[in-house]
């Protein structure tokens, strides 16, 4: 599971996009007026594809509509976006989905991004019930589970938490800071789910 952070585009805001391949090795060069436009060709089968990816050569399921030109977004783990959200100030409960003002979240960025230590990583780690007995959400209520399975020494699942990289936090807030700024020039807010 992931969260993606990005420009909340109003309905009223038709942005032109193009057609990528699903390997990224190739994007079209024509430009369709908004997204149904671009599923539309990449599905009629007009489209020759330019990827030279022998999976992907012509292959109509692999045409994905994007956003035309610089739309910055970033795409974080729940883990790792939890950890920023809660670093922005943001009250993340079960929920990892919600907007605000771009002036807003620029204004939380710049101060974390002023205040917060330098990241100094994470090593991978095995997760157990007991570290998230009590807590919600999804996995909360998984690892509760095996909490109690654990206590009764039954056999169980295990989860494992991804290393994170030392200075990942402020890389991600810097990421975060162009969206920012990017959504505050085009008057929009900033989503996340």
């Amino acid at each position: 599971m992931s969260v993606t952070f990005s420009p909340a585009t109003p309905e009223s805001v038709s942005i032109a996009h193009n057609l990528t391949c699903a390997c990224g090795d190739w994007v079209s060069s024509e430009v369709y007026p908004d997204y149904l436009s671009a599923y539309k060709a990449g599905r009629s089968g007009a489209v020759i594809s330019g990827c030279v990816n022998d999976y992907c050569l012509d292959d109509r399921d692999c045409f994905i509509p994007a956003p035309a030109g610089y739309f910055p977004e970033v795409n974080l783990s729940n883990h790792n976006a939890s950890m920023v959200l809660e670093t922005l100030g943001v009250d993340v409960a079960d929920d990892l989905c919600g907007s605000m003002s771009a002036d807003d979240f620029l204004g939380r960025v710049l101060i974390a991004l002023a205040i917060s230590p330098a990241d100094e990583g994470m090593p991978a780690y095995k997760l157990t019930g007991a570290d998230y007995t009590g807590q919600g959400g999804l996995l909360g209520g998984l690892l509760a589970g095996l909490a109690e399975a654990e206590a009764n020494n039954e056999p169980t699942a295990t989860f494992w938490q991804g290393a994170r990289p030392a200075g990942y936090l402020q890389e991600k807030l810097e990421m975060l800071r162009e969206i920012a700024e990017f959504s505050k020039s085009k008057g929009w807010e900033i989503s996340w789910g």
